[in-house]
């Protein structure tokens, strides 16, 4: 009657030419039986009812591999999932996710058994790991988005933490920069690790304060707001508030004439030139790069900006002045790279400190920009990605600034 019937092949053509292609059973018209989709590098090999992927494996274009029922063409129900870093999940699906109990094995030998929601550890479980020193390593208790929150299911979340403790940072961070002003030229320091769904930008910042400590010597003149997801005990919350609350501290305390403000902020960003914020406990609203430039303003003192995140060089227009350096991770129209939750940094945060002024101190800001642009050019063509193309805006004033500390500093 006029459809497909039994075994055969079936190629669709989209407007891009890209091709959908199907081998196997047919019956009335629709994909039914044994057979085999393939489509964007995604791949679908099991039984199909009715034109619906029902059982068997799927493997995704980035190489996960999905095995069991499925439903709406998500695992859902028994299966396994194998994910391209080499994880194991296996237990109940719902869409794709595991969800309930289950079990997970990572490629390092470590073994959670317990509870999942939307893939991720959540609730009751045991995580059972080795250490580095061979030693074994057990963890029992409750665990929430991830990360474990300890014995007791009802342990304080990061909000709590972060109400609890945030008068106190502030009045610590104040009796720092008074303690620790001189009548000579000051460094200070303001670092902000925007995204707290990942664990890269608070070890970026992390390292970037250690370098800048050494280099500028500003330890008892740093800030680090970080938004991360158990550290809301040891750093400020990064939001629109603390950051302005910070410039405005450090306005009353910096002397414009004779210190130096470096501000590097590390997180997610957009086209439309705003910087995330945000946490797993708690819902913040983004940094745009208009709000920033009117915080930085609160003090005429010499600044250096820099912005590691997708697009900042959207942020130029905004913060650039004569008195105000700004480095960025990427031109305005271009992603920048490495903030995967592995990662000890970003691309833009690694080349610079890491690899450059950490190894030579006594690089100029603008010299270690230059050789850490190379260095990111370089790993982004051994993987394949666009250019990021790093930007840098950097005025006199703040040139001459930082060679008067540096010969300072040298002649100390």
């Amino acid at each position: 009657s006029g459809k497909f019937h039994g075994e055969g092949e079936l190629v669709l053509l989209s407007e891009g030419n890209e091709s959908a292609t199907y081998r196997g059973a047919f019956a009335d018209g629709d994909m039914h039986g044994e057979g085999r989709y393939e489509y964007a590098g995604n791949s679908f090999e099991g039984r199909f009812i009715a034109g619906d992927f029902k059982s068997g494996e799927s493997i995704s274009a980035s190489g996960d591999r999905y095995k069991g029922n499925f439903s709406g063409w998500s695992l859902t129900g028994e299966g396994e999932k194998i994910d391209a870093s080499g994880y194991v999940y296996s237990g109940v699906f719902e869409s794709g996710y595991l969800q309930g109990e289950g079990r997970r094995v990572g490629d390092d030998g470590s073994t959670y058994v317990g509870e999942f929601r939307y893939g991720r550890m959540h609730g009751a479980g045991v995580l059972e790991s080795t250490s580095d020193d061979g030693s074994k390593m057990r963890q029992e208790g409750y665990w929430r988005r991830g990360h474990y929150i300890g014995p007791d299911k009802n342990a304080k979340r990061q909000s709590e933490i972060a109400l609890e403790n945030y008068s106190g940072f502030v009045s610590n961070f104040e009796k720092k920069l008074l303690e620790s002003r001189s009548d000579e030229t000051d460094v200070f320091l303001l670092a902000v690790a925007g995204d707290g769904t990942q664990s890269v930008f608070r070890r970026e910042v992390e390292f970037v304060r250690d370098v800048l400590s050494k280099k500028f010597r500003t330890s008892g003149r740093e800030l680090l707001l970080v938004n991360s997801h158990s550290t809301a005990d040891s750093y400020p919350l990064a939001t629109r508030a603390t950051i302005r609350a910070a410039m405005e501290a450090i306005a009353e305390l910096i002397d414009p004439a004779n210190d130096l403000l470096i501000v590097y902020l590390t997180s997610h960003g957009s086209e439309d030139a705003v910087l995330s914020l945000d946490h797993d406990d708690i819902e913040l609203s983004s940094l745009a790069a208009a709000e920033l430039a009117e915080a930085l303003a609160l003090s005429s003192v010499p600044k250096l900006v820099m912005i590691s995140a997708c697009y900042s060089g959207s942020f130029l227009p905004y913060l650039s002045n004569p008195a105000t350096a700004v480095l960025t991770a990427s031109d305005a129209e271009s992603q920048s790279f490495g903030c995967s939750d592995e990662s000890e940094g970003t691309y833009f945060g690694r080349a610079l400190f890491l690899e450059t002024l950490q190894k030579d101190p006594a690089l100029s800001i603008d010299e270690a920009f230059t050789a850490a642009s190379a260095i990111i050019a370089e790993w982004e063509q051994e993987q394949g990605f666009e250019p990021s193309d790093p930007q840098m805006h950097f005025p006199k004033v703040v040139a001459d600034k930082l060679l008067e500390v540096d010969r300072a500093l040298s002649s100390n």
